[in-house]
């Protein structure tokens, strides 16, 4: 857009001063309106034959002695015969003295009013425009400028300069300029004012046909600081208010439908911030300074950045910022430097960035209605760390460390998130290398979401929680995979949400996991079991059940193996367990497997916090004859058994002979110590 505004103003500013100085030069030989006039028709003339094409300039006011120029109503069509540029006038203050040191002096310079036509339909087809530029473009035999007696080249200055309704069409673009104005004070500094820019265009991308795009800003200002030039330790100050971006691709935004989405959608924003800038040096390609302020808001997604800072040094191949500050509603983050590698197809560069350790204090309720509406009510303090880098289509984050003030919480981690651009290959992938939750942290935290509170009575009764493991996030698929150390004893699980068909499945397993202790069932023991589960989280298929039969429990089913447990003093082993709930009564049947008989039951209940209250039914037993799995398998373990008993007693023969050599050593170490003893005192 703003090489577009450039080349159009180029143009025009070219062609209108092109034919004022050439009238100047006339009026200086004979100032009279006839012949200005008659000049007038000879500029038109010259210029439509440079051009090929239609010129019109309507008139043409030179004050000789004043160095004033105005054009008046220029016109210029294109090859096709359609307007492609109009200005309605041009104003130009000349300080006709510096002429003759070869300085061209504008004191003051305007365009009012200035329509231009741009097109160029395809990337083989040549733009409108073009034969205006090829016919002021230098040749190759072209020579160069003369210089004057002095081996100066000509000089350009000028003092002032206004733009007021400007207005460009590429394309199916539109670009309006309101008001520009930039001006030298007496004390050298300079001030650039812009007023008023709206921008509209059409983009496309692979999957939606055409996106609607829209920028405006509000006001622009650049003041330099100091009279000296940039490149020579001057200063600019940068001010921008009312700056807003919004697009829109004509489908419904992606959450539609989906409340447990966030708003955030790249093809439905609707941007606007404020911010400021001090350039410090732009020097050989690299510029220096800092945003010293900026807020930015999306009204759609409810981002929300309350200020923003950073240092900035930046060329053709990088920007690194330095010192960063972002800060939210309720959020902190800070880190010393950035480094942002720019791409370059033609140097096969790729994006990537990467930062120092960031460090900050947040409430995860900044970002729930962009990305996790889940959040809203999130208030907890959390602190945090981290190191990032990534490419535009990957994320890493190293050294994760996540605390509460109390250090209840503490979690340590590294993640990776790949193929960003396409959310069918998108791979998030976290280790947890530690994660522990510390007395009531672990209840905090779950209320602060707005979700049905189900077994809180067995999360208390699991204590002090340590994770160590993964968890995964693939398309419409999370898995968790780890090791939860608990109060009851260690659990190694692993579930996988599935999000197409709303279902939890998983297993769990434990050698040593008080499960008494855990569901409050007294008499109860340790038990080393295996079990595997399938939930369902389908709101419609649950809202159906509970609708008909009502309920608290979850809805699904649990298979399981108990290898060893106790209960009530009876230890017990090959059990297994089968339930079934349908969200209003769980029930199950239990099987144990002995050698010659076999003992089972059905039981049910309602609520797993009164598991005391189950019942029990159709208790049985059933004597079977000892099958040859079983004798097999009673064969080894009485081997198994012979075996260890052979050990245990050749460990303990080994022991004594190991002791009585020892004794015996000890025994000839004291008589050999008792002789040299005798022999000593033989002496006196």
């Amino acid at each position: 857009m703003r090489k577009i505004i450039i080349r159009t103003l180029q143009i025009a500013g070219g062609i209108g001063l092109l034919t004022a100085i050439l009238l100047t030069v006339a009026a200086f030989v004979l100032n009279s309106s006839k012949f200005q006039a008659k000049m007038l028709e000879k500029a038109e003339t010259m210029l439509s034959e440079k051009l090929q094409t239609s010129v019109n300039i309507d008139s043409v006011s030179i004050g000789v002695f004043t160095g004033s120029v105005q054009l008046y109503g220029l016109e210029i069509e294109d090859r096709q015969q359609r307007k492609m540029l109009q200005m309605e006038q041009l104003d130009a203050d000349i300080v006709l003295s510096e002429l003759l040191k070869n300085r061209v002096v504008i004191e003051a310079a305007s365009i009012r009013s200035l329509h231009a036509l741009l097109l160029k339909p395809s990337a083989e087809e040549e733009a409108n425009y073009q034969f205006v530029i090829d016919a002021f473009k230098k040749k190759k035999d072209d020579k160069p400028k003369k210089k004057d007696n002095n081996g100066n080249k000509l000089t350009f200055d000028i003092d002032k300069a206004s733009l007021v309704d400007i207005h460009v069409r590429y394309n199916d673009s539109d670009i309006s300029l309101a008001q520009a104005q930039y001006g030298k004070k007496w004390t050298g500094k300079q001030r650039l004012e812009i007023r008023g820019i709206d921008a509209s265009w059409t983009s496309h991308s692979k999957r939606d046909s055409i996106i609607s795009n829209f920028a405006s800003l509000g006001l622009l200002t650049a003041t330099t600081e100091t009279k000296q030039p940039i490149e020579k330790g001057g200063r600019l100050l940068i001010d921008i208010s009312q700056l807003r971006y919004k697009n829109d691709n004509h489908k419904p935004r992606k959450n539609v439908g989906k409340p447990k989405r966030g708003f955030f959608d790249a093809k439905h924003l609707d941007v606007t911030a404020d911010l400021k800038l001090t350039i410090d040096s732009i020097v050989k390609g690299t510029v220096v300074g800092k945003l010293t302020q900026m807020t930015a808001t999306d009204s759609i997604s409810g981002i929300d950045i309350r200020d923003l800072r950073a240092g900035i040094k930046a060329d053709k191949e990088k920007v690194v910022l330095s010192d960063v500050t972002i800060l939210q509603k309720n959020t902190e983050l800070k880190f010393k430097q950035a480094e942002l590698v720019l791409p370059n197809k033609k140097k096969g560069r790729r994006f990537s960035y990467s930062t120092s350790t960031i460090t900050g204090r947040t409430q995860l309720k900044d970002i729930s209605r962009a990305f996790a509406p889940v959040l809203n009510k999130f208030t907890m303090p959390l602190n945090l760390s981290v190191r990032m880098s990534g490419t535009d289509s990957t994320i890493a984050f190293r050294d994760i460390l996540v605390t509460t003030d109390d250090k209840k919480l503490n979690i340590k981690a590294t993640g990776d998130i790949k193929n960003l651009k396409e959310k069918e290959k998108l791979n998030v992938h976290f280790d947890v290398s530690k994660m522990t939750a510390r007395g009531d942290i672990k209840e905090k935290i779950i209320n602060q979401f707005t979700v049905k509170k189900l077994m809180m009575k067995q999360l208390r009764l699991l204590g002090d929680i340590n994770y160590t493991g993964y968890f995964a996030v693939l398309w419409k698929r999370v898995t968790f995979q780890g090791t939860v150390g608990t109060a009851g004893g260690a659990l190694n699980c692993m579930f996988t949400l599935d999000g197409l068909n709303k279902y939890i499945t998983g297993s769990a397993s434990s050698q040593a996991f008080n499960l008494g202790k855990v569901m409050d069932i007294k008499g109860m023991g340790d038990i080393a079991a295996h079990a595997d589960f399938k939930i369902d989280i389908s709101k419609p298929r649950t809202a159906l059940m509970r609708k008909k039969k009502g309920g608290k429990l979850p809805i699904g089913n649990v298979s399981a193996k108990v290898t060893d447990c106790s209960y009530k003093g009876i230890h017990v082993r090959n059990i297994t367990a089968v339930i079934e709930s349908d969200g209003a009564v769980a029930s199950g049947d239990i099987h144990q497997h002995g050698n010659y008989r076999d003992l089972y039951c059905s039981f049910s209940f309602t609520d797993t916090d009164q598991m005391h209250k189950m019942k029990i039914t159709n208790p049985g037993i059933k004597f079977h004859k000892i099958s040859d799995e079983d004798r097999k398998a009673k064969e080894k373990r009485k081997q198994q058994k012979k075996l260890e008993k052979q050990k245990a007693k050749e460990e303990r023969k080994a022991e004594k002979a190991a002791a009585k050599e020892a004794k015996k050593a000890q025994k000839a170490k004291e008589e050999k110590e008792g002789k040299k003893k005798k022999k000593f005192l033989g002496l006196f």
